[in-house]
């Protein structure tokens, strides 16, 4: 029997009406309770930390990042560079990783109180992790594509190709030691400390070697990665991010508008870039989320996120659930960011040849001439998501998405992220030169030189108080609301019941 037996007679008509009273009010109110007002208190409270506001927490994690970031370098190693001299196809061997802890803090903040704006810069500070790089040292010497040595081959073929002969000459004088298509060095020299060419070249007596590094001296302040050191020139791949900010950022505060916290507005004082074609268009618009996703996240929602390294902002989109520590979170990433669409069209500048020397825009890659000045391109490592012809041009390339895409999973109720990774790979082009004899008999092809990966996992304490204080009261609350309105219900059909027997 569902209900036990009981005497009816005793149960007045009243007070079976507020037995069903009863029941309705406790199912109504755990319905409004558990399902409206106590899930939209918490959600008021989680937007509450997404504002930026002086003397919160928010605000404290707004201006130093207090989450372990850690930035991962892979290098391509060429195995055979005389035999790619020679006309054969590079072989390369990935080396790495190469961990280095990554600090990053916001200096000069200033707050605009009309707009509810926030200006600011950010440093990046990198420190070399033993620990984490295992077997690997930033002593460990590298043979890689010299990138100074193409990048100056590739700016002189694009003003005239009959100076060509005369560099050929003087190459051995602009670079000395490091000269040649392949660079043999150290890791900590690539990455940070710098390749050193046009040693003391104004005192050169070749006036080829003269008049080249003073336009390389000139243009210094538009390539990222060269800087002047005395009478020298230094080529270092990264130094220019380590210890330094990468420009002005301004963002929204969220005081006006919750879901707008902490969005890029500006970029060096303006809203729109210069780098790409269309002027005021959608390549060139500044955009993005920076430290802070909203709350309750949902499968069709759409991310993008700002990179100055490349130029350009990335959308990331939803592509499926994955569990961080046991916890479920919503993973979105980005596939279409360097693919030939018809929404990257305005990326396309044909500032590069391609493999049958022709200018082209290239599927899977992004043409960084116009944003570092220097003629790479930058794709997801080991060519994913890219042209196939790129796949087979250089051997030991081996794409994996997992290990190469770009994501962030974000827990859903409170929009945190569990766990991100930033990947992208630098490339460039080796092709026969008319004029440049060492290059006569290279086959085209487009090498890889290195990757890198930003990445983090919520952890520490700030795991522990998502999983074990917010997930855990909603867990909680699911269950009891639903125990509260099963009574309810259980009240009501039971006076309903009774009603029935009433006699």
């Amino acid at each position: 029997m569902i209900f036990p037996k009981l005497n009816l007679n005793k149960i007045s008509g009243a007070q079976l009406f507020i037995i069903g009273i009863v029941g309705a009010l406790i199912t109504v109110s755990s319905g409004l309770l558990g399902f409206k007002f106590i899930p939209d208190y918490i959600y008021k409270k989680i937007w509450e930390t997404k504002i930026l506001k002086e003397n919160t927490m928010a605000w404290d994690t707004f201006l130093k990042t207090p989450l372990p970031f850690e930035f991962r370098v892979f290098l391509f190693n060429i195995s055979n560079p005389d035999d790619v001299m020679n006309g054969m196809k590079p072989v390369v061997k990935e080396t790495g990783p190469y961990v280095y802890k990554l600090n990053r803090w916001k200096e000069a903040v200033s707050w605009n109180y009309d707009t509810k704006e926030i200006s600011y810069y950010e440093y990046e500070f990198y420190e070399f992790d033993q620990n984490r790089s295992g077997s690997f040292r930033e002593s460990d010497v590298v043979t890689v594509l010299n990138l100074p040595y193409n990048s100056l081959l590739s700016l002189a073929q694009s003003i005239s190709e009959d100076f060509l002969p005369v560099l050929d000459t003087s190459l051995p004088n602009i670079f000395g030691v490091n000269d040649g298509l392949f660079l043999t060095t150290s890791v900590k020299n690539f990455l940070f400390d710098g390749i050193r060419f046009c040693r003391n070249a104004s005192q050169s007596d070749d006036f080829t070697t003269r008049a080249v590094c003073g336009q390389v001296k000139r243009q210094t302040s538009q390539a990222k990665q060269m800087k002047i050191d005395g009478e020298d020139v230094l080529y270092a791949t990264l130094d220019y991010r380590n210890n330094t900010h990468q420009g002005y950022f301004t963002v929204k505060s969220g005081q006006e508008n919750k879901h707008e916290a902490a969005t890029l507005v500006r970029f060096e004082n303006v809203t729109y870039l210069s780098v790409w074609d269309g002027g005021n268009s959608t390549c060139n618009k500044i955009r993005g989320v920076t430290a802070v996703f909203p709350a309750n996240i949902e499968k069709n929602m759409t991310f993008d996120t700002f990179s100055e390294d490349i130029c350009r902002a990335i959308k990331l989109n939803y592509s499926g659930i994955q569990y961080i520590k046991n916890v479920e979170g919503y993973k979105f990433g980005s596939v279409d960011a360097f693919r030939r669409s018809d929404a990257n069209q305005c990326f396309c500048l044909n500032k590069t040849m391609d493999l049958d020397g022709e200018y082209r825009c290239f599927d899977g890659f992004l043409d960084l001439t116009s944003c570092q000045g220097a003629p790479a391109l930058v794709s997801f490592p080991h060519f994913l998501y890219a042209d196939e012809k790129y796949i087979q041009g250089v051997r030991g390339i081996k794409p994996n998405k997992t290990l190469h895409e770009t994501y962030i999973v974000l827990e859903p109720m409170s929009g945190i992220p569990l766990a991100l990774a930033k990947r992208v790979q630098f490339n460039m082009f080796i092709r026969p030169l008319e004029g440049i004899s060492r290059l006569e008999n290279v086959t085209p092809a487009l090498v890889p030189i290195f990757w890198i990966e930003e990445s983090m996992t919520l952890s520490g304490s700030y795991f522990d108080l998502l999983k074990y204080t917010l997930l855990r009261s909603f867990f909680i609350l699911k269950i009891v609301r639903w125990i509260l309105l099963a009574i309810g219900l259980s009240i009501v059909l039971f006076s309903v019941f009774l009603f029935l027997n009433f006699k």
